[in-house]
């Protein structure tokens, strides 16, 4: 499926968009122009490689983004920037061999991240510092190491999923 520019004008009260299956291989930012009211998005099972800066900008009432089951091995530092009252994000089943802490500063109202079944390698310190984090699923990636201070000043922090990865002691 190929969506035009701004396929979504005008549904400015729109709260819940499902574009899953749709075969889409990029976001279009111009699809969410007119979306301020948008609170839950899915674009889980398409064909998506990265995502931009810029593809989020108007979603700022957004709470859950997901997208799994992509092949997204890149994401912008300032990718999920506008999303301040994201609470959950999914980004299970994608082909990403990094996590960086710039994906989550903004994000001070995350309180659920799934990362299982990607590449991961390695989860640097202070990933997570400026969160909320209450749940976290990292299973079936190719973590080897933990640094001791990872999860340090996670005071929320109930579930952690680390399932199926190579951890050394």
């Amino acid at each position: 499926i190929s969506l035009p520019s701004r396929v979504f004008h005008g549904l400015t009260s729109l709260d819940v968009l499902l574009l899953n299956d749709c075969g889409i291989s990029a976001i279009n930012p111009s699809w969410f122009e007119d979306l301020q009211q948008l609170t839950i998005l899915s674009l889980a099972s398409n064909s998506i490689q990265s995502i931009p800066a810029d593809v989020f900008i108007n979603l700022r009432q957004l709470v859950d983004l997901s997208i799994p089951m992509n092949q997204i091995s890149t994401i912008s530092d300032a990718a999920f920037v506008p999303l301040t009252n994201l609470a959950t994000l999914s980004l299970f089943m994608n082909r990403l061999t990094t996590v960086r802490s710039a994906w989550f500063e903004s994000l001070s109202h995350l309180k659920a991240v799934d990362l299982s079944i990607n590449q991961i390698e390695e989860i640097p310190l202070g990933t997570f510092a400026a969160n909320n984090l209450e749940l976290l699923v990292l299973h079936e990636n190719r973590l080897e190491v933990l640094h001791r201070n990872s999860f340090r000043n996670l005071s929320n922090f109930t579930e952690l999923f680390m399932l199926r990865n190579s951890i050394n002691a």
